[in-house]
């Protein structure tokens, strides 16, 4: 019988199965397993909500739990914030639904004319011991966008006399819709008296078993205030968290939905744009025309780049050496030392700190936004044979055209 001789392929193949592979430098193994992961339940997500999000559960970041509002099961699409009904238990208090009508039309003038605003929740906030009102509203431009209107955070009983804007959320007209919108306080507002770190969501009506997660620090968050019979969850965060490293999701990876949670009126002002990678390693920023150098690109994971040009079309470079044109300082998230980021070879940036401050796989954040404690991941750090300490960060870098977040310059 003739044998032929193998072809390219199968020699290639059988050649590399000879050689064994090289063993991961420290740490490596646990960081390609994270990204691994942290891919996979993103295109999960991205696949089921049709919202580009990361995973709530990963490394580095804590979870609470709290519970909705509804059945058992949730409902396979929630429906459009247009057809939530008005809830809470101050929804027939006709007194507090007009001042929180006035108070969001002197500070956002801009619905639609003869549009009058829907109520879709007025009740407690939570422990934050104040009282909330949810309005929705056309603008002059169709679009349907939400008000939270809040008293000041007390120790005694909530000035209902007295409603400021907390956050607005411009619905997005794309499909599916998000399960709950809310938004996330990172530093207090003038009058503020609770703790100034927290969330608050408002859930479509069906929707259950919701999960407030947030990169920002490496334990499970503890302790949460959900209302189940009104749809309203609050959660308290810690100091680290804010709108851009906090979400909701609901069923074990936001397979059953996600939320649109903004950022505070007085927290740094952010907007959601689409991320698109270039062959260069830059990356592509659009859907904000007000796009300035020192702007933040961020996913929930961490920080994309920095604008290093403005405009419609924007741009972001990945060298953290721009962080500087931000006004931030990055430092240990457990430790809270300082360290010092510069361009390395090859592309790489290397870390820098005092005697005995890096350990292998030290979480490096950025922070110093005015009057919070918010900071964003960077990375982790991973020892050199040389012994120079480097930050790998592209474990969350979007490889398509991504929902991210625009941090504006502090």
């Amino acid at each position: 019988m003739n044998q032929h001789p193998p072809d390219f392929a199968t020699l290639l193949r059988d050649e590399l199965a000879a050689v064994p592979p090289p063993r991961p430098a420290p740490g490596e193994a646990v960081s390609v397993a994270h990204r691994v992961l942290r891919t996979r339940a993103r295109r999960r997500r991205r696949t089921l909500t049709g919202v580009a999000v990361a995973t709530v559960v990963c490394a580095g970041g804590g979870v609470a739990l709290a519970t909705a509002s509804g059945g058992d099961e949730a409902p396979a699409q929630p429906v459009a914030v247009t057809q939530w009904p008005a809830r809470g238990p101050l929804a027939g208090d006709s007194v507090l639904v007009g001042r929180a009508k006035l108070a969001w039309a002197n500070a956002s003038p801009v619905a639609a004319p003869g549009s009058e605003a829907a109520l879709l929740y007025a009740g407690p906030l939570g422990e934050q011991n104040a009282t909330l009102v949810v309005l929705r509203r056309n603008d002059a431009a169709g679009r349907t966008s939400l008000g939270f209107m809040t008293t000041p955070s007390t120790t005694g009983t909530p000035d209902t006399t007295t409603l400021k804007v907390r956050a607005q959320v411009t619905v997005s007209p794309s499909a599916p819709a998000p399960a709950a919108y809310g938004f996330v306080v990172s530093r207090p507002a003038p009058g503020d008296q609770a703790p100034a770190s927290w969330a608050a969501a408002l859930v479509a009506p069906g929707m259950s078993a919701a999960r407030f997660g947030t990169s920002a620090v490496e334990h499970e968050v503890a302790g949460t205030a959900g209302s189940p019979l009104n749809g309203l969850l609050t959660v308290d965060l810690p100091p680290q968290a804010a709108a851009w490293n906090t979400e909701l999701a609901f069923g074990d990876r936001g397979e059953r939905g996600v939320a649109s949670l903004a950022a505070a009126a007085d927290d740094p002002a952010t907007r959601t744009v689409t991320a698109t990678p270039r062959l260069d390693g830059t990356f592509t920023v659009t859907g904000a025309a007000d796009t300035q150098p020192g702007d933040l690109l961020t996913l929930h994971d961490g920080l994309i780049g920095v604008v290093t040009s403005g405009g419609p079309t924007a741009s972001a470079s990945t060298d953290l050496t721009t962080l500087r044109t931000s006004g931030l300082s990055a430092w240990t998230a457990t430790s809270d030392r300082p360290v010092s980021l510069a361009a390395g070879p090859g592309e790489q940036t290397t870390v820098t700190a005092g005697p005995d401050v890096l350990r292998e796989g030290d979480r490096i954040v950025a922070g110093g936004f005015p009057g919070t404690a918010a900071v964003i991941n960077l990375g982790t750090v991973h020892m050199t044979p040389d012994g120079t300490w480097i930050l790998r960060r592209d474990m969350w870098f979007p490889v398509t055209s991504t929902q991210a977040t625009l941090i504006r310059h502090p």
